[in-house]
């Protein structure tokens, strides 16, 4: 009775989620299971990848499974939405609701278990909904048609250019280590132009 917001498939399984912490699984795609999530709060991302299925949803809420059926929260290190989750080339990748009206955040993991965050986009009040990886290229989209790509979702790579003729806003990043950070802003032709360098996060 209640929405179904995500679908995917992987390791034979068919499985949806969505309102409430609804979930289910199907070998076929015609005769469905009703499953736990461990979540009682709304699921609006799911994926498959090397062997782990995770969902996310309401409040930064994450959880992986082996099999889709016995679930394990983990922590996201963000109290914002899950609104995509995606994978590949090794890596796991999920979007959020805006954390402020300054900035979104996305997270990243090469198992599924351990979470960074990172700040992926110079871009006020933006959603990131969808995730997909193919031909060496991480691609996802948000709010108000934005389409962004990157090749190594571990460096701050993404949207280098953001045209904001009153302000723009560059974000802080925060890491263990000492990772070399350079930042920039000008004008050129009308446009307001910022730039960021990093060296790749290491998980």
């Amino acid at each position: 009775s209640n929405q179904i917001t995500a679908l995917t498939y992987g390791n034979g399984k068919f499985v949806y989620a969505g309102g409430f912490g609804v979930l289910g699984t199907s070998t076929d795609g015609i005769t469905w299971t009703a499953r736990t999530s461990g979540s009682s709060t709304y699921i609006y991302a799911l994926t498959y990848g090397n062997g782990l299925y995770a969902h996310g949803g309401d409040s930064g809420n994450l959880y992986t499974s082996t099999d889709a059926i016995t679930w394990t929260s983990r922590t996201s290190n963000t109290t914002s939405s899950i609104w995509s989750i995606g994978y590949g080339n090794g890596l796991y990748l999920y979007g959020c609701s805006n954390i402020t009206s300054n900035y979104t955040q996305m997270g990243v993991s090469s198992d599924g278990i351990t979470w960074i965050s990172l700040i992926p986009v110079i871009k006020n009040n933006n959603y990131i909904n969808r995730f997909a990886y193919g031909q060496g290229l991480y691609v996802y989209v948000g709010d108000s048609s934005n389409v962004y790509t990157s090749t190594n979702p571990l460096k701050a790579d993404y949207s280098p250019f953001y045209d904001a003729t009153t302000n723009f806003y560059v974000p802080s990043y925060t890491v263990s280590g000492s990772p070399t950070i350079t930042t920039a802003a000008g004008y050129n032709n009308g446009v307001y132009q910022t730039y960021i360098k990093a060296r790749p996060w290491v998980i």
